[in-house]
């Protein structure tokens, strides 16, 4: 028993001095003033680290309105993507203050919160994306500026910083990624939808031309059999009777026969012709391999007239 209680009282000095420590340590970097961000941030660390809101709701509160203060500070100075960022963790801490009532029924207190977390937002300028797709496992990857975020389904709403970000979609018919940029309080709709390739009409186009062009090969061969079995053929016989007979009239029928016989003969060839081209054209655009594949379109079309933009992603 002696042991045990000897071991508590060994760690509870340690972790109140490690608490004490970490206070002692977040004032020090305020009263520096030289790096905002790295106080704002070590007390935003005993925010989430003070389990006990009861008890201590009061410093917390402090604390909060201590670390948002020195995030706009620092919000002031460096790179716009670094400054939203911070401005992001103010926010945070705001709504940390909001969601557990650490306004303690003040409802000047509340007010102030609140709207000081509206101005926050407004000056951060979230877009919303909204992403529509066709397909339920459609998986989407955002990567920004300190932000890696991912979601899963048919239609998503994301709520970003503005800034540029690479997007990544990984959807059925395969996966892509793009740089996307998103503008300042502007909604933006990304409409994934699948788009019928060319090439896809090229195999029953291709057979189509070839069956055209068989029907064509065989109405040319009748029309050659006909010449020549019928017309013809009549043709010589009439020739031999207006000799023997020395009739005009079986010469003149032999004359209209050979004139009929002849364009039936060029009727036919000329549509063997044509329908051998057609044929070997055909099935050569039926059987060559297709060098393109399915791919799935997505148009990035932004709400506002001021800003019109489209981005579109292939999967191959």
């Amino acid at each position: 028993m002696i042991c045990v209680m000897g071991y508590m009282g060994f760690l509870s000095p340690s972790r109140a001095f490690a608490s004490k420590a970490l206070r002692k340590r977040c004032k020090r970097l305020k009263n520096l003033k030289k790096n905002f961000t790295q106080a704002a941030r070590c007390y935003r660390v005993l925010i989430q680290g003070t389990k006990d809101l009861e008890e201590h709701g009061d410093q917390v509160a402090i604390w909060i309105n201590v670390a948002v203060r020195l995030y706009e500070k620092a919000a002031k100075t460096g790179e716009k993507q670094r400054r939203l960022k911070l401005l992001e963790e103010a926010l945070g801490l705001v709504a940390f203050y909001l969601k557990n009532k650490l306004y303690f029924e003040d409802k000047v207190a509340k007010s102030a919160k609140e709207n000081l977390h509206q101005d926050l937002k407004e000056r951060i300028g979230y877009a919303t994306l909204l992403i529509r797709t066709t397909s339920p496992q459609t998986r989407v990857s955002i990567q920004g500026y300190q932000y890696t975020g991912h979601k899963m389904g048919a239609e998503q709403r994301w709520t970003l910083r503005p800034g540029s970000y690479i997007l990544t979609i990984e959807a059925p018919e395969g996966k892509s990624s793009r740089e996307l940029k998103l503008l300042p309080n502007k909604p933006h709709l990304l409409h994934l939808k699948k788009k019928v390739p060319k090439s896809s009409l090229r195999g029953p186009v291709g057979w189509g031309m070839a069956i055209l062009g068989g029907v064509s090969i065989l109405a040319g061969a009748v029309c050659l059999g006909v010449s020549r079995l019928y017309y013809l053929s009549e043709r010589d016989a009439k020739v031999k009777a207006a000799r023997e007979q020395a009739s005009a009239e079986l010469s003149r029928e032999a004359q209209a026969l050979d004139s009929s016989g002849r364009t039936f003969q060029g009727v036919g060839f000329g549509a063997l012709i044509a329908g051998g081209v057609l044929f070997s054209v055909g099935l050569t655009i039926a059987l060559l391999p297709s060098s393109s594949t399915k791919t799935t379109t997505a148009s990035l079309e932004v709400t506002s007239q001021n800003f019109p933009r489209v981005l579109t992603l292939s999967f191959d």
